[in-house]
């Protein structure tokens, strides 16, 4: 995205006298790395405060001028609360600049770039640009439409054909994500893989409706930087500063779309990641992605020490883990406080699954009466297999009133996971409607996100009156729906009509933008997916209160893989099923899966709890896991313990 400049930069803070905003200090690893003029590598793991250290990076070269007016700095996320994250405390921080940060998710970048400049791509790609549809392959999918192509592969090519579509889970992200479009196309020359890809992209043109997932929408887009050189020149002069976040999860795609937009160019390149914690290998990501980086973009390597959400003892916990991953001594400090009498790490072993679900359950529910915390403090993780755990967990929490929410369930024809449903601007501007009609006070943070979603459905950004306009709307409008809301009963009213309701303050050409501003999926499976979801949790008899909480779920305690948890915290973490049914993969992918495990550990910021039923307890996959924990000291027992 190329964005418009804005008003001109406020006056400079010299460099010597710049210090943070909004926290005491930065360690000095951070410093070094903040002041540091050419392309960076910042190791950061769990707890590290890396939105916070690039807000702060931000600040600096916003505020002494090193990134000068009207230029801007360009942040790229692989999660849209990431990109928001990052937006919202540069705003905290320094709100003089905040409007000089684009903060976007990578496919959110790529995309913007493709809808704004998509007409001038060379034929026949110039006809995909402005009628194509989000699609999301699953495996299946890809595997049936290569055999079909497969099928009519010519003798010389079929043996070739049919060995790519046997391995289908890697063709998107390595094969087609891997292909540069070239712009001169001799296809005698081409390998089986790049034939397949050219392949792919005739089914794609050649359809009425064109379907692009992000990978043909970031190839597109790579294609049109490497086309044009007044774009590629366009994109650096606005942004002489880059920050790439979570950059071990980084796609070839991805990686060779910042190689043609920034390489071997004055563009400065902040890359932010931690290797222990690369656990997207099956999405396709580099294995050497920041090493590359580091040679090829001649970046200074930082790394950062200490952990702001751990307490000591979970520290030394993970340091063990972190080593064999690395090969090399972990030297993080926490600098959390501990709660008194808390036992940070204990591993819980149970006769069977159904105990093990009654007596979490059970002490969980005697830990909230106790310390007054919320069931919103507890997760539950697992490798794998959510909804083997859900059922039993549901029936014993519901004894104690206790709410779980999946955010591994899905939700309508999409198929969207919760956690990623809720997260879904279109989603987030429904639910934040609803919530303040039915409770008009107490939520300022949900009145500002609101807002702030409402002008950007709206094409607002730095227009006074347009804000003004948009905040009397956003009043109006939840006067209107906390009126509509008492005329229609929960479960007695259609949810399409609700959400319909509720977003009928902006129009649908409105809602596509939002959706197409984040990246998302289209704004009607978006709602169809909050539809399905109000449908399950929205029933007779509740208030519409009752029904809002349960809906988004934000007084239950949660269940998910751990690798939807990954850049998530709570106070307490219950890992379930540390055996080798869950944990199979320890077979084929020991580093993979070792750094699953490290994520899962590092989730926690107070306690760690690791539940195994011997029932299935046993084998080999889990052994290396239980030395580690028996080597720091943890030692089995019970909930009563």
């Amino acid at each position: 995205m190329i964005a418009n400049t804005g008003p001109s930069h406020p006056s400079r803070t010299p460099a010597a006298n710049w210090r943070p905003s909004g926290i005491e200090d930065l360690e000095p690893a951070a410093w070094d790395a903040l002041r540091h003029r050419g392309s960076a590598s910042v190791s950061a793991g769990p707890g590290a405060g890396k939105s916070e250290f690039l807000a702060q990076k931000a600040g600096y070269l916003l505020e002494t001028g090193v990134c000068r007016a009207p230029q801007r700095i360009l942040a790229i996320s692989f999660k849209r609360d990431a990109a928001r994250n990052l937006s919202r405390r540069l705003e905290a921080r320094y709100p003089a600049h905040a409007g000089r940060l684009v903060s976007l998710t990578f496919d959110a970048f790529t995309k913007s770039i493709l809808d704004r400049f998509g007409s001038s791509l060379p034929a026949p790609y110039d006809g995909v640009a402005g009628k194509y549809d989000l699609a999301f392959p699953t495996t299946t999918m890809v595997r049936d439409e290569l055999y079909g192509i497969a099928d009519l592969a010519p003798s010389a090519r079929k043996l070739g054909a049919e060995r790519v579509s046997a391995s289908a889970a890697r063709f998107i992200p390595e094969v087609f994500g891997g292909w540069q479009i070239p712009e001169q196309l001799d296809e005698s020359s081409l390998s089986d893989e790049q034939w397949m890809a050219l392949r792919w992209w005739q089914r794609i043109l050649d359809s009425d409706e064109p379907k692009l997932d992000f990978t043909a929408i970031n190839r597109l887009a790579e294609l049109l930087v490497r086309t044009n050189a007044s774009l590629r020149r366009a994109i650096r002069a606005t942004y002489p500063m880059v920050f790439v976040d979570e950059f071990q999860d980084t796609t070839l795609s991805q990686y060779t779309l910042l190689e043609t937009v920034f390489l071997n160019t004055p563009t400065e390149v902040t890359a932010v990641g931690d290797m222990k914690q690369r656990i997207m290998g099956f999405a396709g990501a580099l294995p050497d992605a920041i090493s590359r980086f580091e040679s090829q973009f001649n970046a200074a390597p930082y790394q950062l020490q200490w952990n702001f959400r751990s307490t000591a003892d979970l520290v030394a916990l993970q340091g063990p883990v972190a080593e064999l991953l690395t090969g090399e001594p972990q030297s993080i400090v926490s600098r959390a406080l501990a709660e008194e009498g808390q036992v940070a790490a204990q591993i819980w072993s149970f006769p069977d699954a159904k105990d093990e679900s009654e007596r979490v359950a059970a002490w969980i529910a005697a830990d909230i009466r106790q310390s007054g915390r919320r069931p919103a403090d507890f997760a539950f993780l697992v490798k794998q297999k959510v909804a083997e755990f859900e059922t039993r967990l549901v029936e014993s929490l519901t004894r104690y009133g206790i709410p779980l929410r999946n955010d591994d369930r899905r939700y309508g024809d999409s198929g969207i996971s919760l956690g990623d449903l809720l997260r879904q601007e279109v989603a987030e501007l429904a639910l934040g409607v609803i919530g303040l009609a039915i409770q008009p006070t107490g939520m300022s943070d949900t009145w500002i996100r609101t807002l702030e979603l409402l002008d950007r459905a709206r094409g607002i950004t730095d227009n006074e009156l347009g804000r003004r306009t948009s905040t009397e709307l956003l009043q109006r409008h939840t006067r209107h729906l906390r009126s509509w809301l008492s005329d229609h009963q929960p479960g007695l009213v259609p949810s399409t009509e609700v959400v319909a309701e509720a977003l009928s303050l902006v129009d649908e050409n409105q809602l596509e933008a939002l959706s197409a501003y984040s990246g998302a999926e289209r704004y009607d499976s978006v709602t169809d997916a909050l539809n399905s979801r109000m449908d399950e949790v929205v029933v007779p008899g509740l208030k519409w209160s009752e029904a809002f909480h349960l809906a988004v779920g934000d007084n239950a305690a949660s269940i998910m893989t751990i690798h939807r948890s990954k850049g998530l915290e709570y106070h307490t973490v219950i890992i379930l099923g540390l055996d080798d049914d869950q944990w199979w993969s320890n077979r084929s992918d020991p580093t993979g899966t070792l750094s699953a495990f490290f994520v899962g550990l590092s989730r926690a910021a107070h306690r760690l709890i690791i539940t195994r039923a011997t029932a299935r307890a046993g084998g080999s996959n889990t052994k290396t896991f239980y030395e580690l924990l028996a080597d720091a000291g943890i030692r089995e027992s019970s909930p009563e313990e």
